[in-house]
């Protein structure tokens, strides 16, 4: 059956209460006009009908079900009933299975609800909440450009038409997609309410055929200039500050507070770029570090990582190399002193601090100290009225560096120290080696070239040391009618003496199985054999005579 569902409402001020056959109504006036409702049977209230009709029925289970069809019109909502029945007489006869009924059951529901119940799966699992952010905003963005309402739209061959319709769209973003739609169909498909997975099987580009930010690492002189400009950057420019009309810059004079502040930045953010190239840690996890989590004094000192804010979500004890621990010793020493003074009365009171002030924009910081150390050059352009940077970090080569390639150049030069790859991969805190030797290491044409610098090098044997070496007592008789470097083919006379000596032996009419074998001649026929020619890798037949 339909019916409209009501909800009760005080009675509003200046209603007048009339008897009909029907029941008690309430009439009143307001801005929007005259309005009539039913009076509630207490007397307090007035009944307001939605708009929209809800169906009751019984499913196959014999079970009452009570569900709102989201129709105004009449007809809709039998139309929707009457789908609704038709399954759970399907069901009742067996056409349906009990899985199949409760997929047909979310049919209807719309696509967004359930990417918010993905999202809310994805964040019981413990996932950051970047990855649900930006996995929610890619099927998101997929369902609304393919005009994918409810489930029985999702549709594997248009999603890829319009995938490879993207023209600009790269690689890897389009892998991203594609990934993000197979895992949400997945996902239905475990929770019930979906038969099958619809975007199965949707094909991925290669990557490597359009790689657009191709990462390289830095060498361990680019690092020693980036942590200087890094350090130095702030007081400069806070001591030369850009001038209008293209004006050199003309140094100021700074207050001591100033002057401090700008060299605590400045030497907060070089150490915490050495702390990253030195230990592997994202950008996202070093911001977690705390002063409780530096266990400095240890041996060996380490970083604890904790399993919440590590991207694995496994938890890791990060050792540091020695010059690193020193001089995050004294940073330590020297921020708990700028904090409380003197004071030492409660040593554990700043271990819940940041180790490092790192801002949500440190990529943008970053960049600006790469054109300090003269590895970027910076463009500004005025587009109306608004005005647009933009850094050129690219080299020859088409690679790109950013904050995450510090993570490269540690994995990259732990590797070319000469430890297994076991052991950079476990540092790295990679699962797969491979993907530590596929996309971590970088090693350059200098590095491969000391490495095949290292290749045995052959000693000079002549032709008759080596001869003369090879064991069996039957090669005494090998002689050589010409050089091997003139590409001849080699004749063996003690083979040929075997086989006259077996025609001379004759009396009988029978040839051993060898000569048969080898020649493919019976009585009376030129003796040749088949071989390999050594200089062109090919058998042929030589002639004895």
């Amino acid at each position: 059956m339909l019916f409209k569902r009501t909800h009760k409402k005080p009675i509003p001020e200046g209603a007048t209460i009339t008897r009909t056959r029907t029941g008690k109504v309430a009439k009143w006036t307001d801005q929007n006009g005259r309005h009539t409702a039913k009076v509630s049977p207490d007397g307090n209230h007035i009944l307001i009908e939605s708009q929209k009709w809800t169906a009751r029925y019984r499913n196959a289970d014999g079970r009452l079900i009570q569900k709102p069809t989201g129709c105004e019109r009449l007809e809709l909502a039998q139309n929707k009933l009457s789908d609704w029945l038709a399954l759970e007489e399907k069901a009742k006869s067996g056409v349906l299975s009990t899985q199949e009924r409760g997929a047909a059951g979310w049919a209807f529901v719309p696509i967004d609800r359930h990417i918010c119940d993905y999202e809310l799966y994805l964040r019981n699992l413990g996932r950051s909440e970047a990855h649900v952010k930006r996995t929610g905003q890619t099927v998101r963005r997929a369902c609304k450009a393919l005009s994918f309402g409810r489930i029985p739209d999702l549709n594997r061959a248009k999603a890829e038409r319009w995938l490879m319709g993207q023209e600009d769209m790269g690689a890897r973003v389009h892998n991203a997609i594609a990934t993000a739609l197979i895992s949400f169909g997945n996902w239905l498909v475990r929770q019930g309410r979906a038969g099958d997975n619809s975007f199965k099987g949707l094909k991925k580009r290669n990557e490597r055929l359009d790689r657009r930010h191709i990462r390289r690492a830095f060498t361990p002189e680019e690092l020693d200039r980036l942590y200087v400009a890094a350090a130095e950057r702030p007081l400069h420019e806070a001591t030369y500050r850009a001038t209008r009309g293209g004006k050199a810059a003309k140094a100021a004079k700074l207050s001591p507070a100033t002057v401090d502040a700008a060299v605590w930045l400045g030497r907060g953010r070089s150490l915490a770029y050495k702390t990253m190239a030195n230990t592997g840690l994202r950008l996202g996890e070093l911001r977690s570090i705390t002063l409780g989590q530096c266990h400095l004094e240890n041996e060996p000192p380490y970083l604890e990582l904790h399993a919440e804010n590590e991207k694995a979500r496994r938890g890791a004890q990060i050792p540091l190399p020695s010059f690193v621990a020193a001089e995050l010793g004294v940073y330590v020493a020297d921020l708990k002193k700028r904090l409380l003074g003197d004071s030492t009365e409660f040593p554990g009171a700043l271990n819940g601090l940041p180790l490092f002030e790192v801002p949500g924009e440190l990529g943008k910081a970053f960049n600006r100290d790469l054109v300090f150390a003269g590895f970027a050059t910076k463009t500004v352009e005025k587009v109306g009225k608004k005005t647009r940077v933009r850094f050129h970090k690219k080299n020859e080569r088409g690679e790109t560096v950013d904050i995450h390639c510090l993570r490269h150049s540690f994995i990259t030069n732990l590797a070319l120290t000469g430890a297994p790859m076991v052991t950079v991969a476990k540092a790295a805190r990679h699962s797969d080696p491979r993907l530590t030797m596929k996309v971590y290491s970088h090693v350059g044409l200098e590095e491969l070239s000391n490495a095949v610098e290292g290749l045995p090098i052959p000693e000079d044997y002549t032709h008759e040391q080596v001869i003369n070496d090879i064991p069996g007592g039957g090669m005494e008789k090998l002689s050589l009618k010409t050089s091997l470097d003139t590409g001849n083919s080699l004749h063996f006379e003690s083979l040929k003496g075997a086989l006259e000596g077996e025609e001379q032996s004759g009396g009988s009419d029978e040839k051993p199985l060898k000569t048969l074998t080898n020649t493919g001649v019976l009585n009376g026929g030129p003796y040749r054999i088949r071989t390999c020619d050594l200089v062109i890798k090919s058998h042929l037949l030589y002639q004895l005579s």
